[in-house]
């Protein structure tokens, strides 16, 4: 590396050398939080053989998780339980990242002098890019060290890790190309977070009908490298082929596009606004296209695996014992419990992915200019945080449904408790974070990130409270599993209304808030 790429490099990691630590130690602290469970929980191979002859023959396993392969050993045990967490967490990451480091300096001038410098159009791009696969390869490196720790062994856990890297650089290179041809840094975010879904979703729909086409999306590659025994060439050969095109593609594209442009060229909007938008209005006019988009989240998700219904009975039926492994619970009540316990998260990232809309207003300077006019601040408060438990509300209410909608039709059962009552239940504890996020913004904006450290942990309680073990009293700080896990239990009234109370102070608190000094404007 010369000496000016050298001076790019280091400067991306100065600006994002949070960044790109964080997210290689969340993908970490995930790979190494399921290897300590596994040692713990399947300590032998008796143990194992019990795992794979249950957990891991569940059609249910295999929708949310994954394919799981050579299952009677720790290491295929590991990557199987790592499953929706590692198939979504880390292309989110490697996304989201991505698009930070290609955008966010463009954005504010910064390449623009450094490309006037000599450096070239694509250097800063290039820079990136090094920077963000070096990151990858720091997530690498710990995950093997720790691994290796653990007692697992050493040919499986270096492939293991090597597959996981690459499978985050295709979508880090996918994320890029988009990068380029979309200019607004946000709508690049919401397109890779489609890309995300859409293969997550076409993943899950292969693998929980147990189709062969498992090539069809990055995703499948991941669990057909299978690490752990005899090892497949071609998954790890697709990775790094796909992720070199990408990230190609998208130096060709940053080479003939203009700074600060992209290749797709923004429709120029009207130069007046609508009289409908005037006032706290323009909240809608901010917020209604992610709305949308977590809708149709909501309800791409919800559709196929309710239309799965049918074939999970037929599965208990042909596995008597299998219930044992729901804790005697039917298994479509177990299937209903994750499918709208996603639906809740995905409504409560919506509800706080538009309250952070407002923090980007304040620091553009907007919004102090919004409350300069007749609505105050305490209008704008109330318009916003309304907005974004609508929101919420949208997204359950979409994504409930269309599964109760997709597993009457596949059962014949129509269950209003499974999907749209478990659903509404979730709006109560999601209202309630909102209205703490609201709180935070009013009296202590600064630290807004212990907001989303709390929907980190609601995630993880949902989603890997059982297999990492968590105690009674780690699980109760989700307000989520306070209220209950519908339908496979009954609702906690009690704890309902305690969170109810606790969602109307906090909202009371936030909303009539004394105005603060702003940020900007």
């Amino acid at each position: 590396m010369n000496g000016p790429r050298r001076a790019l490099w280091t400067l991306t990691w100065k600006a994002h050398g949070r960044r790109l630590l964080a997210w290689p130690l969340a993908w970490t602290a995930l790979v190494l939080a399921m290897a300590s469970a596994t040692r713990s929980l399947y300590p032998d191979g008796a143990s194992r053989l019990r795992y794979a002859s249950t957990i891991g023959s569940s059609r249910i396993q295999e929708l949310f998780n994954g394919r799981g392969y050579n299952l009677t050993s720790a290491g295929g045990i590991e990557a199987f339980e790592v499953g929706m967490f590692g198939l979504v967490l880390v292309p989110v990451g490697a996304s989201l990242l991505a698009v930070r480091l290609m955008r966010a300096e463009e954005a504010l001038g910064r390449w623009e002098v450094v490309s006037a410098g000599g450096y070239g159009k694509t250097a800063p791009t290039a820079a990136a890019m090094a920077a963000q696969a070096c990151s990858t390869a720091l997530f690498g490196a710990a995950s093997f060290a720790g691994l290796l720790l653990f007692g697992f062994p050493a040919g499986g856990a270096a492939k293991y890790c090597l597959i996981l890297c690459l499978f985050a650089l295709v979508f880090a290179a996918a994320a890029a190309l988009l990068a380029q041809t979309v200019a607004d840094a946000k709508a690049a975010g919401t397109a890779v977070m489609a890309w995300v879904m859409f293969c997550y979703l076409v993943r899950a729909a292969i693998d929980g009908r147990r189709l062969s086409a498992t090539w069809l999306t990055p995703m499948g590659w991941l669990a057909e490298a299978r690490p752990w025994g005899a090892s497949r060439l071609w998954p790890y050969a697709a990775c790094a082929t796909a992720a070199a095109a990408l990230a190609a593609a998208a130096l060709a594209l940053c080479r003939v596009r203009d700074l600060g442009g992209a290749a797709v060229s923004p429709r120029p909007g009207r130069a007046g606004a609508a009289k409908w938008i005037r006032g706290t209005r323009y909240v809608w006019r901010l917020t209604r296209s992610s709305a949308a988009g977590w809708c149709a989240a909501a309800l791409c998700w919800a559709a196929p695996v309710g239309a799965m219904g049918d074939e999970i009975d037929v599965w208990a039926e042909q596995n008597p014992g299998i219930a044992q492994l729901f804790g005697g619970h039917a298994p479509r009540d177990f299937m209903s419990v994750l499918a709208v316990g996603i639906i809740g998260l995905l409504a409560l990232a919506a509800g706080l992915a538009t309250a952070a809309e407002l923090r980007g207003e304040e620091a553009s300077g907007r919004l102090g200019l919004v409350c300069s006019t007749r609505c105050g601040y305490a209008s704008v408060m109330r318009a916003w945080f309304a907005q974004s438990a609508l929101t919420a509300a949208a997204v359950a209410a979409s994504g409930g449904f269309a599964y109760w909608i997709s597993i009457g039709a596949s059962t014949g059962k129509w269950e209003l408790s499974s999907s749209l009552g478990a659903a509404a239940l979730l709006l109560v504890p999601i209202v309630a974070v909102l209205a703490g996020a609201f709180a935070v913004f009013s009296y202590a904006p600064k630290a807004w990130a212990a907001v989303w450290a709390l929907a980190c942990w609601v995630a993880v309680v949902e989603l890997l409270a059982d297999p990492l073990d968590l105690p009674e009293w780690g699980r109760k700080l989700s307000p989520l599993y306070l209220v209950g896990r519908v339908p496979m239990e009954s609702p906690s009234w009690i704890a309902t209304g305690c969170v109810g109370a606790a969602a109307l102070a906090l909202a009371l608190a936030g909303v009539k808030a004394r105005p603060r000094d702003l940020a900007a404007g």
